[in-house]
């Protein structure tokens, strides 16, 4: 399942309009503990499959490791941890979500990666308040599609919330 997804990523957050107004855009659908969320095409880098992961000593708790990708090593975040989601089964198949930031590209661990899909702007709406705290302040909106529900996330978000420690020297 590997694939590049873009050649122009995003290097900021996601900018949400004061106005509550939301423009189309085109997402990376994966799941996170039963739940279906959405990164912005943008924002990802790749998706690969399952990959040895090693851990570090004394690293915080929602860091996996480090992995080597096609010689690079990159920091690797278990998702679920960071966003207080429940641990998944340590023999749980997996996919990582690549990002780039300004310094570092990092892999996100979820569950399972399903499509890459479009999301009409009139299908979004404001994620309330109460729901906007600690990492999920990177929630930015949720997404009606079909029967179901999609979190829509900005990952570069979630590394602001990284310890520094960890991605100091990675430039």
């Amino acid at each position: 399942m590997s694939e590049v997804l873009g050649s122009e990523l995003a290097s900021e957050p996601i900018a949400v309009p004061e106005e509550k107004e939301f423009s189309d855009i085109q997402i990376v659908l994966f799941e996170l503990a039963g739940k279906k969320y959405g990164v912005d095409v943008s924002q990802v880098q790749g998706v690969v499959d399952i990959m040895k992961i090693t851990s570090i000593p004394k690293a915080p708790y929602y860091m996996e490791g480090v992995t080597n990708l096609r010689g690079e090593v990159l920091p690797v975040v278990d998702l679920r941890k960071k966003l207080g989601l429940q641990a998944r089964d340590a023999d749980a198949p997996f996919n990582m979500i690549i990002i780039n930031t300004k310094k570092k590209a990092i892999g996100f661990t979820v569950d399972q990666v399903n499509v890459v899909m479009d999301i009409d702007a009139g299908d979004i709406s404001v994620v309330p308040g109460i729901a906007n705290t600690g990492d999920n302040d990177a929630i930015f909106g949720v997404a009606k599609h079909k029967e179901y529900l999609i979190l829509l996330i900005d990952l570069l978000k979630i590394t602001g919330t990284i310890d520094e420690n960890i991605l100091e020297g990675w430039e």
